[in-house]
């Protein structure tokens, strides 16, 4: 059974040997130059380092000792200096969320006190009476968006 197999084996050898060493060296013109880089510089080192606070990182960015900050801006008055400011740049992004989180456990708790918030009335009350506007606006300094329901906008 192996001799079945052995003869047609050794002849596609032969066949690539005699394919490979036929074929001409390559050519140093067929060879294509490396694209050349025309904008933007080449980055020859990162220096990672760490800012805690938000207004010393706009001032590194003001003054050129830093190039990026990852880091979300929630000052509204920092965030005024920078959107001032023509020599920085920034991105709006999305993320992250405040709630109101209720604890329903009830009707009583075990202290024998009443939990209000066991009522679903209540709850629906009480999201009535949130001014979200207000909270985006005077809280927030116009950095958000209010949330009325579990959906992302």
């Amino acid at each position: 059974m192996a001799r079945k197999y052995l003869l047609p084996i050794v002849a596609a050898i032969a066949i690539m040997a005699l394919v490979i060493t036929g074929c001409p060296p390559p050519d140093d013109n067929d060879i294509p130059d490396p694209p050349v880089r025309e904008e933007g510089a080449w980055v020859d080192e990162i220096v990672i380092s760490q800012e805690k606070s938000e207004a010393a990182a706009v001032t590194k960015l003001r003054d050129g000792d830093t190039q990026i900050y990852g880091f979300g801006i929630s000052d509204p008055d920092l965030f005024e200096t920078i959107d001032a400011d023509p020599n920085l740049d920034y991105m709006l992004t999305l993320g992250g969320s405040s709630d109101f989180m209720f604890n329903i456990m009830g009707p009583t708790f075990a202290d024998g006190s009443l939990n209000p918030f066991h009522v679903a009335k209540i709850r629906e009350a009480t999201q009535w009476i949130i001014d979200r506007d207000y909270i985006v606006e005077e809280i927030m300094g116009g950095l958000a968006v209010p949330k009325y329901t579990q959906f992302a906008t």
